[in-house]
């Protein structure tokens, strides 16, 4: 007698191969231990900045959205992070991927992103340093070294906290 394969187990399967792959193909492609790709723009203050500007200090580049949730409710990590480690050599590039230059400005009010680095780069456009990066989903971060050199992609925020610790431990 030949035993018959459950249909529903069959349909599991599938979808867990299809949420693997999916998973997987909107992940950057690894650049880590690379140099980090070129940053420039004007800041929501209207200044320049160059990522080149932030050699000798780690740099956390968020790519984010007012109109993303799960952005947003990483926010407050963020400003954590931020306001434990901005006297020890951090600053942080946001970068909002947006449509919206008032629900942007809004949001940064609103999530208290007190660092100077907001850039806004528009949904419908070319997005280049998105593309630079190969970003293919938000909230998207990336750390970067005191020498330009990405260290890691989508670290958790005790990573994060961890090495800027060691960081300014050494100084």
């Amino acid at each position: 007698m030949k035993k018959k394969i459950d249909p529903f187990y069959v349909m599991v399967v599938v979808a867990l191969i299809a949420l693997f792959w999916y998973h997987k193909s909107n992940q950057p492609k690894d650049i880590s231990h690379q140099l980090a790709p070129p940053i420039s723009g004007t800041t929501l203050a209207g200044k320049k900045i160059d990522l080149e500007d932030f050699r000798g200090k780690y740099v956390l580049i968020d790519f984010w959205a007012s109109w993303c949730g799960p952005c947003r409710r990483a926010n407050p990590k963020v400003v954590k992070i931020y306001n434990k480690h901005k006297n020890h050599g951090l600053e942080i590039i946001s970068i909002a991927l947006e449509n919206n230059e008032n629900a942007w400005k809004a949001a940064i009010q609103k999530d208290k992103l007190d660092w100077p680095n907001h850039l806004m780069e528009s949904q419908n456009g070319p997005m280049s340093i998105a593309n630079r990066y190969d970003v293919k989903s938000i909230p998207t971060k990336f750390l970067v070294d005191p020498k330009g050199v990405i260290i890691a992609i989508n670290p958790s925020f005790r990573k994060i906290d961890r090495i800027l610790t060691k960081f300014s431990n050494k100084k």
